[in-house]
Parts: structure tokens; C-alpha cells; sequence
């Protein structure tokens, strides 16, 4: 087991993972509640109102986010650095297959796929439990309607907060401007049902 954290630990060193997972976490994550908080309010308006439908939604906003973070993510680092690792050959003039080198950026390439793909799902997933809850009976529609989007609004007020935080600057500023976002986006959403 100490060999493998070991090892962990120097991918992480070599690759830089550690700055590139927190980005793909924080940028999946909002647009994990935005999408699910935008696919709640067309719901809203196009007066779809069975618990199920709702949960099958969210069900599908997720599977649909997991597939795209993880597909294009996991590509996009690959690419890239695998593009870095062949500028690194030629100034060594040596091949590096099958070095610490190469297996740390394979390594950073398939965890920040995997937060790419964890972080927006599991955002919407968590919105969706108010349509659960409706569907056991626990909760009302208008009230499930109503936590789900204080839910997602909740999760983007958190993001800013974290990023206001890593700035070090006006944490309100950030949680201001994504939360900003994420009622521009209900209200957007609501225009479109007198349209």
C-alpha cells in the first residue's frame, strides 16, 4: 500500500494534477447545477409535473454530463499531453514510453476524466432527490420544485465561495457572480414560458 501512495504522490508531483482536477471540479460542478437547474425550469414551465418524468430527467441530465466530462476530458488530456510528453522526447532525444514521465500524465489524464465526469453528475443527481422525495410521497411537486433549484442555486453560491476563496480576494464577488449566473439562468428560463 505504501508503494502505491507512493507512486500516487509522484504522478501528482510530475503531472501538476492537483491544480488541473480542482479546475475541471469547479467548472463541471456549475455546469452541472446550471444545466440541471435550466432542464428544471423548462420542466417548470412546460407544466411537466409527474415526479417521475422529472426524476428520469435528472437521471439523464446526469448520465449525459458523466458521458461528456469523462469522453472529453479524458481525450482533451490525453492529447495534450501526450503532446508534451513527445516536445519532451525530442529535447531528451530519447523515447519515453513506459516512464514515470509518461505514466503520470496518463494517470492526471484518467482522474481529471473522472472529476470531469463525477463533478457535474453527481450536482445534478443531488437536485433530482426533491423529485424522488415527490414521487415516495414525502414532498409536494411545487415544494420539490422549489428545493431543487434552491438546491442547484446552493451548490453555485458554494462554487464561488471555493473560488473566491482559492483568489484570495472578495469571496462575495464570486459567490455574487455564480449565483448571478444561476438566477439569470431561472430567469431566462421563465421568460420562455410566456413566449
Amino acid at each position: 500500500m505504501g508503494y502505491i501512495l507512493e507512486r500516487v504522490r509522484q504522478y501528482i508531483e510530475i503531472s501538476n494534477a492537483l491544480e488541473i482536477v480542482r479546475r475541471y471540479f469547479v467548472i463541471n460542478a456549475f455546469d452541472g447545477a446550471v444545466t440541471i437547474l435550466g432542464a428544471v425550469m423548462g420542466a417548470y414551465i412546460s407544466g411537466i409535473n409527474t415526479p417521475k418524468a422529472l426524476i428520469n430527467m435528472g437521471f439523464s441530465v446526469s448520465i449525459a454530463l458523466a458521458m461528456s466530462g469523462f469522453t472529453g476530458s479524458l481525450l482533451m488530456e490525453l492529447a495534450e499531453r501526450g503532446g508534451e510528453v513527445k516536445d519532451l522526447e525530442k529535447r531528451l532525444f530519447r523515447k519515453l514510453d513506459n516512464s514515470l514521465i509518461t505514466e503520470a500524465h496518463n494517470f492526471a489524464s484518467l482522474v481529471a476524466a473522472l472529476v470531469d465526469a463525477l463533478s457535474p453528475a453527481v450536482v445534478a443527481l443531488t437536485a433530482t432527490i426533491p423529485f424522488i422525495l415527490a414521487y415516495m410521497g414525502i414532498m409536494v411537486m411545487a415544494d420539490a420544485f422549489k428545493t431543487s433549484i434552491l438546491i442547484t442555486l446552493t451548490f453555485t453560491a458554494l462554487l464561488g465561495f471555493y473560488l473566491g476563496r482559492i483568489s484570495k480576494t472578495r469571496v462575495w464577488l464570486y459567490t455574487a457572480a455564480m449565483v448571478g449566473a444561476g438566477l439569470l439562468t431561472a430567469a431566462l428560463s421563465l421568460m420562455l414560458e410566456g413566449a
